[in-house]
């Protein structure tokens, strides 16, 4: 590249292309002065119109005015309603109505049973009684009538007791009826059983052990009396 030579003119001045440098320096000058005026003039007005730059992409969105509700996870309260002790004072006291009443049918028939045994009449005293066990089977679940007793309620078990010993003296008494092949009355293998369950609710049970010796020895099965016998010793 060939730069410009300088140069005097006629009248001892430095010049360049034949222009006098000194003016062309002043002009170069002015020139510059007024663009770099010019420029920042223009950005000035250009940020005046626009406002003020616009917040960064990762401002805050409340810094943004953005109003949005904030959700938090939050695991639902599943917690039953408390109920009210209104409603826990009537289921109590209607349980308390059934438990009576169930008792009471119990009572009723248990001395319908002994009213009848009083007249004599000891099948249908037996059929009270009956119907008194069936009443506490009935409410009683299967597990705890097993054939031991050892889960009954110690109440419960008392009665079935007494009412099973009573209907078993009933048999013993009742007369008549059909034998079985031994020329037994079917009433006295009634007996016989229902001195078995007793027992075994309560192997300790003195009546109910009496009452099988003798219903036995009426039957003429003297090995099975003889071992009653020992276990009354």
């Amino acid at each position: 590249m060939k730069f410009p030579s300088f140069i005097r003119n006629d009248h001892g001045k430095l010049s360049v292309f034949g222009f006098d440098l000194k003016l062309l320096i002043s002009i170069i000058l002015a020139t510059t002065t007024t663009g770099i005026f010019l420029f920042s003039y223009t950005r000035s007005d250009v940020k005046k119109l626009k406002g003020k730059d616009p917040p960064d992409d990762d401002t805050d969105a409340t810094d943004k005015g953005d109003k949005t509700p904030k959700t938090t996870n939050s695991t639902p309260d599943t917690t039953p309603p408390p109920v009210p002790k209104s409603a826990e004072s009537s289921a109590s006291t209607e349980k308390s109505d059934k438990v009576k009443a169930f008792h009471k049918q119990i009572e009723d028939a248990d001395k319908r049973g002994k009213a009848f045994f009083k007249a004599k009449e000891y099948l249908k005293a037996a059929a009270c009684f009956t119907e008194a066990l069936d009443l506490i089977e009935e409410s009683t679940p299967q597990s705890t009538t097993s054939s031991a007793g050892a889960t009954l309620n110690p109440s419960v078990k008392r009665q079935v007791i007494t009412l099973t010993n009573n209907r078993g003296a009933m048999y013993e008494k009742a007369e008549g009826g059909v034998s079985n092949t031994d020329g037994v009355s079917v009433y006295a293998d009634l007996a016989l059983v229902d001195c078995d369950r007793v027992l075994e609710l309560d192997v300790g049970h003195s009546k109910a052990r009496l009452r099988k010796l003798r219903i036995l020895e009426s039957c003429s099965r003297w090995n099975e009396a003889l071992v009653v016998v020992c276990a009354l010793q």
